[in-house]
């Protein structure tokens, strides 16, 4: 099971969102709305991706080409 994280999760003031605690920026961690929404979009995908379970060299870089 995976959390979802939605814009009520992040702190507003001003009709900015705070996305700090979620991503490492090198500006300013205060968003548009509009921002935040696109940025917890590509996170919460990425939060639904397949965990690697078998980390056995074998396996591990089947998919890359030396």
């Amino acid at each position: 099971m995976s959390y979802k994280v939605n814009l009520s999760d992040l702190k507003c003031i001003d009709d900015l969102y705070y996305i700090g605690d979620i991503v490492d920026v090198d500006g300013s961690p205060w968003v548009s709305k509009k921002e935040a929404l696109q940025l917890l979009d590509v996170f919460n995908a990425e939060l639904n991706q397949p965990i690697i379970d078998d980390w056995s060299e074998d396996n591990l870089f089947d998919d890359y080409e030396f």
